[in-house]
């Protein structure tokens, strides 16, 4: 999952030329799949993907976040295909409900356009990471039963473990965590003497556990041969 948005809407709304506006589209119609020019040449839809219609006993097809030029909202709202939600509970709902917050909003390379214009358009404080941001959402939603913070919270660390051991190398990964002052307690930890000794799991462990921004400013550095 993405949210859907187009690099040269980006640059006009840097230069004050158009408004964007991050919405929950929800295609409502009965076909299987849906796709037309019209949504892009008169909607605005910045991507040349398609809705996936309903399927059996749904009364809804799918639900996409897209940031759209303002000027071009009326089309959507005019259109009987599709429902928009504006609403910082529609947009939040969609995301806790998808169980899986898109990279550009809190990966390593996440776009800053639209990670502020979630910021702004829910109303809620700058995130620090994943789970900073799902625990502000369930209170954007008005979630009735008290989260499970801290099983959210070993879940998004294994996410983001798993994360780290698929992208980047190993010394990559060795070089950031030897950056920290505490890595001495998990090589204690794992009766280790070095941290070229250390298991992949316990490095990407370690890092998950650390300030995403940080870990991803290091592990960019590290990666580029820099100093840490």
């Amino acid at each position: 999952m993405t949210v859907r948005a187009n690099s040269a809407y980006q640059d006009r709304a840097d230069e004050g030329e158009i408004e964007l506006v991050l919405v929950a589209v929800t295609y409502t119609g009965d076909r299987s799949i849906f796709s037309a020019n019209s949504m892009r040449e008169q909607g605005g839809y910045p991507a040349r993907d398609s809705f996936q219609g309903p399927g059996p006993d749904e009364d809804e097809g799918e639900t996409k976040l897209v940031l759209l030029p303002s000027n071009a909202l009326g089309w959507w709202e005019r259109n009987g295909n599709f429902e928009i939600g504006y609403d910082p509970e529609s947009v939040g709902a969609y995301l806790l409900e998808a169980n899986f917050i898109p990279e550009m909003i809190t990966g390593p390379g996440y776009d800053p356009i639209v990670r502020e214009t979630v910021v702004s358009q829910l109303g809620i404080e700058p995130f620090r990471n994943e789970e900073d941001l799902r625990e502000q959402l369930h209170d954007v939603v008005g979630t009735d039963e008290e989260p499970d913070v801290q099983g959210r919270v070993e879940a998004a660390e294994e996410s983001r473990s798993e994360k780290l051991m698929s992208e980047y190398d190993r010394s990559v990964l060795i070089k950031t965590a030897n950056s920290y002052d505490d890595i001495d307690g998990l090589l204690e930890e794992n009766d280790v003497s070095s941290v070229s000794h250390l298991g992949q799991t316990a490095l990407a462990g370690f890092l998950a556990g650390r300030e995403d921004d940080e870990v991803d400013r290091r592990l960019s550095t590290a990666e580029q041969g820099g100093e840490l």
